[in-house]
């Protein structure tokens, strides 16, 4: 391991057993229905290394693409860090080169706001729909899962991605939110007195690059 990594604090152990827990009822719930099963790809907690403090956390929606994780979940962080990251993870990393901090892509935590797998972003609501009774409860657990990491890890600037992902926060700390800025693709929130940005997505490109690019160096300018 790393020096500069942690090992999951007894919160996140826990946390790490509950998405078990979780996806081990929605495999049972798959058994009685096909459309579920064809829809659920699995889960994945991590795609990087933890570091305590880390310059950034980033989210994406949820994993997706062509891996099935059903039969590899994945609930630990990872050992090292990747040698290439996905293409929306390198994206920021090349904006934060073309902004001379290039180094604060070096202890950047990789997760997403659902840990829970499907094919594409686009399956994630009718993936959801598909639980029927069961929406809520997890809904609802996903929500603390991730205020379980934000907690935790305690970035110093959180970055997240997507259409889906837009007004997915706003709810997390519903008493310690705060609209900072907007922009025509991206907006500036400060949940729980870390600074958030969010950024729209065109397919795989982010939107407006230059609105975000501004965005971001003004809020790493301290960093």
């Amino acid at each position: 391991m790393d020096n500069n990594t942690i090992k999951p604090t007894a919160k996140l152990e826990q946390m790490q057993q509950e998405v078990i827990e979780t996806h081990n009822k929605i495999k049972m719930l798959c058994e009685g229905n096909e459309k579920l099963k064809n829809v659920y790809k699995g889960c994945l907690i991590y795609s990087s290394p933890i570091y305590k403090n880390p310059n950034i956390l980033f989210f994406g929606i949820n994993p997706n693409g062509k891996y099935d994780f059903v039969e590899k979940d994945m609930f630990e962080p990872l050992k090292i860090d990747r040698k290439g990251y996905g293409v929306f993870w390198k994206e920021i990393k090349d904006c934060l080169e073309s902004i001379d901090k290039k180094e604060l892509s070096k202890n950047m935590v990789l997760t997403n706001r659902y840990f829970l797998a499907t094919h594409t972003a686009d399956e994630l609501d009718n993936f959801f729909n598909l639980l029927k009774d069961d929406h809520n409860e997890i809904a609802k657990k996903q929500e603390e899962w991730t205020r379980t990491l934000i907690n935790e890890l305690s970035p110093k600037l959180i970055i997240a991605g997507g259409k889906r992902i837009w007004d997915k926060f706003n709810k997390l700390f519903p008493n310690n939110t705060e609209i900072l800025e907007k922009g025509k693709s991206t907006k500036v929130l400060k949940i729980n007195g870390i600074v958030l940005i969010i950024y729209m997505r065109n397919h795989n490109s982010i939107r407006d690059k230059e609105e975000f690019i501004k965005f971001l160096r003004k809020y790493t300018n301290e960093l």
